[in-house]
């Protein structure tokens, strides 16, 4: 049998990961750090900005709000940062924000301004079913849906100063919950266990407050008149929650237990620290039961998927999804460019090709495999072979393998430097250092490899544990 890891991590490692907010590097960009502060790591690299991640029910994607392609706009990206795929488009409105998962991972709620005023909209994580939820003519935002699913809370001005409110998540029903003499009230954030909602009220100072969801009774969290309180967020157990905390000019993540003792800080405040989120309950690993040899397949490429893989659509075209392994039958839908799936099923030769059935976040059908030598999937998280076939990868140090028929290298980590070897699909490479962004490739990375020349990291696929690997100029 197989462990599987997940990027050198079991899965569900992310448990323990509060992601937050920061400008510590220039900008607002996304990080990720334990939920004692260690092991701060950027996970974001835009001259925009990026900012309010939250992580998948799953733990298999973060969702954030970004304006790096001019609006704000909703995202979601890998855990490790890559993959950044757009969700929202501009008929959803300009402005789009505060993204908050569905429990079963297949829905977003968030603000948008399309219908002229910010709302509570909500779209399903395959771009499909873009719905409004509020329906008033005040500002309603901060969405957070209740763990069974049948509820949202959000803040709302409709009777003045923003309040509390809970609705329906069809958004019919809403009611107030919440309110704070002379104060506004947001960010509500559920308990694990649904029985109550953690906010911020906000008077000038600020205070992270505790209702609970039956008796509308409430409950001071926290009692700094000198600092404001903002973003509460649950640990997954509910013992504690994590929060902003801004005396004078510092904004810093805090750490205190449910009944509002034992408070620590987490970031030192020199810089902007906000917006942070705890991961969801730590899973256990998963055990993978390797599929038998596959049968034969004239003309296909050898498969290295297998059930209970979790696989990613490669660089390059969308993946067809179709309604039974056949290339005629009926396309259900696509999977992006570093879309995130499960193998259920298969494979199953058809057409000179191994065809998987997969789970696309609930959405489920049959995709092809590829050609030899031009896969459109490949495994992830240091499995890069159907076991029964090929030995795992479980490498400590930091590789890279080619995903493309023919990867160009060059000797200087641009791309206008003169081309170096090529390295062929399946490939895989050592890793000894990587570059500062350069001018020409102002988002990307460059791997400089063991032989000495430099791979751009969108054409790769990174095996074991690269967090680690130290910038180098040439």
């Amino acid at each position: 049998m197989l462990l599987m890891l997940l990027g050198g991590m079991r899965v569900g490692a992310q448990a323990d990961l509060v992601l937050f907010t920061s400008d510590r590097d220039g900008n607002r960009e996304i990080y990720s750090m334990n939920s004692d502060g260690s092991n701060v790591t950027r996970l974001t690299t835009n001259d925009a900005e990026d900012t309010e991640p939250t992580w998948s029910p799953n733990q298999r994607q973060i969702a954030f709000a970004s304006n790096r392609d001019g609006d704000f706009a909703i995202y979601m990206m890998n855990p490790n940062g890559s993959g950044v795929q757009r969700l929202t488009t501009d008929i959803m409105g300009s402005y789009a924000s505060s993204p908050a998962w569905s429990p079963d991972g297949q829905s977003l709620a968030f603000v948008s301004n399309a219908s002229g005023v910010n709302q509570i909209h909500a779209i399903n994580v395959n771009g499909s079913n873009f719905r409004r939820l509020t329906q008033t003519n005040a500002d309603a935002i901060d969405p957070a849906w209740s763990p069974d699913a049948r509820q949202i809370a959000y803040s709302s001005s409709e009777n003045g100063g923003f309040e509390i409110f809970v609705m329906n998540s069809d958004g019919s029903n809403p009611r107030r919950l919440a309110r704070e003499d002379g104060a506004d009230s947001d960010s509500p954030a559920w308990s694990p266990d649904g029985t109550e909602i953690a906010f911020a009220a906000n008077s000038g100072s600020g205070d992270i407050l505790i209702v609970n969801v039956t008796s509308g009774e409430t409950r001071v969290l926290t009692g700094n008149e000198s600092a404001f309180a903002s973003s509460p967020a649950w640990s997954a157990d509910g013992s504690a929650l994590v929060y902003t905390l801004s005396p004078r000019n510092e904004q810093s993540i805090w750490l205190i237990d449910a009944n509002g003792n034992g408070l620590q800080r987490l970031t030192d405040g020199i810089n902007e620290d906000i917006f942070p989120v705890w991961g969801a309950p730590e899973q256990a690993a998963v055990v993978i039961q390797p599929t038998a040899v596959p049968p034969s397949c004239p003309g296909a490429a050898t498969p290295r998927m297998f059930v209970g893989a979790e696989g990613v659509v490669t660089p390059g075209l969308r993946n067809n999804v179709r309604e039974r392994p056949d290339r005629q039958a009926r396309n259900l839908f696509d999977i992006p460019p570093g879309g995130l799936f499960e193998v259920l099923d298969g494979p199953v030769c058809e057409d000179g090709f191994f065809w998987w059935q997969v789970d696309y976040y609930g959405s489920i059908g049959w995709t092809a495999e590829g050609r030899p030598g031009d896969y459109w999937l490949e495994p992830v998280g240091g499995v890069r072979a159907n076991p029964t076939l090929a030995p795992v990868v479980t490498a400590a140090d930091c590789s890279v393998e080619a995903l493309r028929r023919s990867t160009n290298t060059r000797t200087q980590p641009s791309a206008s430097a003169t081309a170096g070897e090529q390295i062929n699909p399946g490939e895989i490479l050592q890793v000894t250092g990587k570059s500062p962004l350069s001018n020409d490739s102002p988002h990307l990375l460059w791997w400089r490899l063991e032989t000495g020349v430099w791979v751009r990291e969108d054409v790769v696929r990174e095996i074991g544990n690269c967090t680690g690997v130290p910038l180098v100029s040439s």
